[in-house]
């Protein structure tokens, strides 16, 4: 026997109370919609429009829910018969119909922005309340009315990009590295159109992109993007596309993407830049798909000025090549542009919209990033053991310059229970296997290895460390020390020595800055906490690291190492922005109360 699905006591509620709101008509009970996993309802919802002909006094909507209400999704879609078919702001592309459920698919944002965290301290969204239903219809009607009053962007709100109807087959993800920088650079260009690099990253069936380089029409250099070592080095080439730099949105007022060719078109001959699409196309002819970059200038903010550019990607037809002219038309350009016109570019036929994603260092970072007073500038570190493979990895993820890893040890087993390598990894040079990782932790991440312990005697080698602006010790080798000490290094560094004691209880963190390594100071600072080390497990046996002759081996959990090796990453930041004047020693504790882990403390 099938079982019969029925909505909820708390959906049939919630449906009851809609019936009693001003503006909203229930014009269906609840039906389940499998294609969405929700049960759904149609409304109608009335409001005093002042302008009927953008938003009609009446309009009517799909309103799904998800199983778990009063959590999960609430959706607002426009019918497909009366309800509303342009685009506006905060609303997903509505130029399609679903193709199997009676709604279109511009779904509208009745949401906080913070929605996304699905955090009740975040979110106005009275997520689990019982009216929550109706606090949506209360948003979905305000949204109406103005998007009626044509002030659904108001000045100062965040800058939105509109939603563009993305291709149904070889969708592409194309990242570019835009910034308020490389718009300056754009903004005395010459040239409004030209050919692109593109390179392919990650794995081949993802289809994922990025743009290298720009030139003009004449094959000239523009700009190249600062991408890191695994971006900027890579042999992936794609199949070159071809740009077109805009000086307007793409859209149909209110905010509709462009969804047809004629449409296109039309846009181009407005912005000037018709010719310049042909000329475009002329550098393509080769019975190759390519991608075309749409580039237009956008505001961090409504109604200020363009800061960066913004390229929107289209996956082109293969277009006129070799004999193909259209009939009656000379062998030339022409003949092209009117075959194209006709094969290539039907007018009601749609441009096959590709998602493009900006990955430049301002957008990968505004997650959380470390302060600019280090993310400009290079590392060196020295020892990528347990401690030292964790340090690289937050300075490089949380955005920091250039790295240099140095270490003469290779990878071996008993290493990974704490390490950031993996089992591929073993026998293979520790800094090489660290660089080889870190170098595709992201997009901008750009990390060399030195294979031998410090000092190095190899002239290049010398050279890369010579040019770094911190220096990190993270071996926890006196021996070390005395190295950095005798070192000449030519000009003043940050130096951060990073240390654990017994069972990793406590991180020593040492900070100065110097024109060489100040050991004296170090050596005047940690014997009282060597001591207090000492006395704390003098009477335990140091564990052996297998059978033979007899070796012992570092007590430490992984969890304790990274913990405090973070900590570490924070103080050696404090001491940079602070910019101390005097070497200091600073100590983060485990605390545990009768074997209750209770956090950790500074002294």
């Amino acid at each position: 026997m099938i079982a019969v699905l029925r909505p909820t006591q708390q959906i049939r509620a919630a449906r009851r109370l809609i019936e009693s709101l001003p503006g909203v008509e229930l014009l269906t009970d609840l039906s389940w919609f499998e294609v969405v996993q929700a049960w759904g309802m149609l409304c109608r919802i009335s409001i005093d429009s002042i302008n009927c002909e953008l938003v009609p006094p009446e309009t009517e909507w799909w309103v799904t829910l998800q199983r778990g209400y009063p959590y999960g999704k609430i959706v607002f879609y426009p019918a497909k018969v009366n309800g509303l078919t342009s685009t506006f702001p905060h609303q997903q592309y509505n130029g399609r119909e679903h193709p199997s459920a009676p709604w279109r698919t511009g779904d509208i944002c009745v949401r906080s922005p913070v929605f996304t965290f699905g955090k009740l301290a975040l979110d106005p969204d009275p997520l689990g309340h019982p009216n929550r239903l109706a606090w949506y219809f209360g948003r979905a009607i305000e949204w109406l009315k103005t998007a009626a009053d044509g002030n659904l962007l108001a000045k100062g709100d965040p800058f939105e990009l509109p939603a563009f109807p993305l291709g149904t087959n070889s969708q592409y993800t194309v990242a570019h590295g835009e910034s308020a920088e490389t718009y300056c650079r754009w903004k005395t260009a010459q040239h409004r159109y030209g050919t692109a690099e593109i390179i392919a990253v990650g794995q081949p069936d993802n289809h994922l992109v990025a743009v290298r380089r720009f030139f003009d029409h004449r094959g000239q250099e523009l700009l190249t993007y600062d991408w890191g070592r695994v971006v900027a080095s890579s042999k992936k080439l794609m199949q070159p596309a071809v740009w077109l730099y805009c000086q307007t949105l793409p859209i149909i007022k209110p905010y509709h993407a462009i969804g047809s060719w004629e449409d296109l078109f039309k846009y181009l001959r407005t912005e000037g830049c018709e010719d310049s699409f042909k000329g475009a196309l002329d550098l393509i002819r080769d019975g190759e798909t390519h991608l075309l970059l749409l580039g237009f200038p956008i505001p961090a903010r409504i109604g200020d000025e363009p800061q960066q550019l913004h390229w929107q990607p289209i996956r082109l037809p293969v277009i006129s090549h070799g004999t193909q002219f259209a009939n009656g038309f000379r062998p030339n350009g022409l003949g092209y542009w009117m075959r194209d016109k006709a094969k290539s570019f039907p007018s009601k036929g749609q441009p096959n919209w590709q998602t493009s994603e900006n990955w430049s260092r301002e957008e990968t970072s505004v997650r959380g990033r470390i302060n600019e007073a280090i993310s400009g500038r290079s590392s060196l570190i020295i020892g990528v053991g347990a401690v030292g493979s964790v340090v690289s990895e937050l300075l490089v993820r949380s955005g920091a310059g250039p790295l240099v890893v140095c270490d003469g040890d290779d990878v071996h087993h008993g290493n990974l229970c704490r390490h950031l390598l993996r089992l591929d990894d073993i026998g293979r040079n520790k800094a090489d296997a660290v660089a080889i990782r870190l170098s595709s932790a992201n997009a901008h991440a750009d990390v060399r290895s030195i294979a031998n312990h410090f000092p190095p005697k190899d002239e290049s080698d010398v050279a890369m460390i010579e040019g770094c602006d911190f220096v990190f010790d993270c071996t926890g080798d006196d021996g070390i020390l005395q190295e950095l000490a005798r070192h000449e290094w030519g000009r003043e560094k940050f130096f951060c020595s990073i240390s654990l004691s017994y069972k990793a209880k406590r991180v020593y963190v040492f900070t100065a800055w110097s024109f060489t390594f100040p050991i004296a100071e170090f050596q005047s600072q940690m014997p009282p906490c060597s001591k207090k080390d000492l006395d704390e497990f003098s009477g335990e046996e140091l564990v052996q690291a297998g059978v033979g002759c007899w070796h012992p081996a570092f007590p430490a959990r992984v969890d304790d190492i990274w913990m405090l090796a973070a900590a570490a990453v924070r103080r050696m930041e404090e001491a940079v922005v602070a910019k101390e004047n005097q070497p200091r020693l600073v100590v983060f504790e485990q605390i545990d109360d009768g074997g209750v882990f209770q956090g950790i403390k500074r002294s």
